[in-house]
C-alpha cells in the first residue's frame, strides 16, 4: 500500500429497536422505531475491522449511521468529514465533487459498501434556520439533492438525541446545493413513527418525449427533474414485467443509456446536477375501494441496479408523471410499491412535492485514524 494511505478503525456498534406492534392501519404496517440514544450504543457489543482511507481525510474519527429505508441503506456522515473551505452549499458541493470524490467511495463502495448504499455528509450549517448543511452523495457521485437520504439523515439525528423532538411533528430544515430542504418528522410518545419531505414541485421537461431504443423501437417516456434527471416509462412499452429485476435493471439501464445520447443533461440544463439518468418504470395506475391511488415501479440506476424503494426523487417523478397525463389529481395521494415491498406515499401541488416514509437506524460506525 502506498504513502498516502493511512488506516481507519471501524467500530460497530448494534442499535437495537423495539417495533410496536400495537399499532392499528398504516401505522402498524409503516413501521415504527424506538429513539436510541448513544449511551445505549456504548451499551452494545461491539467489533473491530480495519480499513484503508486516503490520508487526505481529515484527522479524527469518522461518526457514520446506516438508515434503512424500504429495503435499502442509506449512510448517513455524522462528523468527521474532509475539510472544507467552502462558505455556502453549493460550494460545498462543487469541492467535494472535485477534491474529495476519494471520501464518497469510502463511505457508500466496497469493501464497506456496496451498489445498495447511498451516502449523506452532514456538515454544519451555512443559514441560520438550518440543523446541518447536507451533502448528498450516492453511488453515482454527489449530487445537490434527494429526498430518502435527507428523510434518513433527520430520522437519525432525532435517533440519536440530537433534535429535541415535539409532537405531533418536530421540522428540521437542511441547507443544500438546492436549497433549504425541509424534514418533519411524526412523531408520537417520543417515537419518530415517518419522516415527510417537503420540495419544490418537480419540473416536467417533456411528458412524452420519443425515445428510439434498439431495432427502431419508439417508446414515449417523461423526462422528470425533482432535483436530478429522471425518466418515467410504462413497463408495458418496454415489454417486462416486475418479476425479475434482471429484466428490469436491463431495461431501465438501457433507457437511461439512450436517452443520455438523444436528450444530454445539457440540454435540459441538468448537467451539473447528476451525470446520468435516473428510470422510473411504472405500471398500471391503481385505486382501493377507499379511493386510494398506487402504483407497482421499479427505480433503475444507469448501471441497472434496481433499488428497493422507489426513491423519494422517484416517486415525486412518477406523481408529476401522471400529473401531466391527468391520471393523478393535484394534491392527490399516491402510494409507490416496488416489487421488494417498499411503499412511499407522495403527492404533487402547484407549488411543491411531499413524500414519506418510515426510517429504521440500524447502525452506528465510528472510524477512527490511526
Amino acid at each position: 500500500m502506498g504513502d498516502s494511505y493511512g488506516f481507519y478503525r471501524a467500530r460497530r456498534f448494534a442499535v437495537h429497536h423495539e417495533r410496536d406492534t400495537s399499532c392499528n392501519g398504516g401505522s402498524a404496517a409503516r413501521g415504527v422505531f424506538r429513539r436510541v440514544l448513544p449511551r445505549a450504543c456504548e451499551r452494545s457489543r461491539e467489533f473491530d475491522v480495519t480499513y484503508a482511507l486516503s490520508s487526505r481525510l481529515s484527522e479524527g474519527a469518522t461518526t457514520i449511521a446506516d438508515v434503512v429505508m424500504g429495503g435499502d441503506v442509506l449512510r448517513i456522515v455524522l462528523d468527521g468529514l474532509p475539510v472544507l473551505r467552502s462558505k455556502s452549499a453549493v460550494e460545498a458541493l462543487e469541492e467535494l465533487r472535485s477534491e474529495h470524490d476519494d471520501f464518497r467511495r469510502f463511505v457508500v463502495e466496497s469493501p464497506r459498501g456496496n451498489p445498495g448504499i447511498n451516502g449523506c455528509l452532514l456538515l454544519p450549517p451555512y443559514s441560520p434556520e438550518a440543523i446541518r448543511t447536507a451533502v448528498v452523495a450516492p453511488q453515482i457521485g454527489y449530487v445537490p439533492i434527494a429526498g430518502t437520504p435527507l428523510m434518513a439523515a433527520a430520522a437519525a439525528l432525532a435517533e440519536l438525541g440530537e433534535v429535541d423532538m415535539v409532537e405531533p411533528r418536530t421540522a428540521l430544515r437542511f441547507d443544500t446545493a438546492g436549497g433549504i430542504q425541509t424534514i418533519e418528522l411524526e412523531v408520537e410518545a417520543g417515537d419518530v413513527r415517518f419522516a415527510c419531505w417537503t420540495t419544490a414541485r418537480p419540473h416536467c421537461f417533456d411528458a412524452d418525449y420519443a425515445l428510439t431504443l434498439d431495432k427502431g423501437q419508439v417508446v414515449p417516456v417523461a423526462v422528470v427533474s425533482p432535483g436530478i434527471p429522471y425518466a418515467v416509462v410504462q413497463a408495458s412499452d418496454l415489454g417486462v414485467t416486475f418479476e425479475d429485476n434482471d429484466t428490469l435493471g436491463g431495461a431501465g439501464a438501457a433507457v437511461a443509456s439512450k436517452l443520455r445520447l438523444q436528450l444530454p443533461l445539457e440540454a435540459i440544463g441538468m448537467q451539473n446536477a447528476a451525470s446520468q439518468y435516473h428510470v422510473m418504470i411504472v405500471g398500471e395506475l391503481r385505486r382501493s375501494s377507499s379511493g386510494l391511488a398506487s402504483i407497482e415501479v421499479a427505480c433503475v440506476s444507469a448501471s441497472g441496479w434496481v433499488w428497493s424503494t422507489p426513491a423519494g426523487t422517484g416517486a415525486l417523478s412518477v406523481a408529476t408523471y401522471l400529473n401531466e397525463h391527468s391520471l393523478l389529481g393535484n394534491d392527490e395521494a399516491l402510494e409507490t410499491v416496488t416489487p421488494a415491498g417498499s411503499r412511499f406515499r407522495c403527492r404533487v401541488r402547484d407549488g411543491n412535492g411531499v413524500v414519506e416514509a418510515s426510517c429504521e437506524l440500524v447502525a452506528l460506525s465510528t472510524l477512527l485514524r490511526t
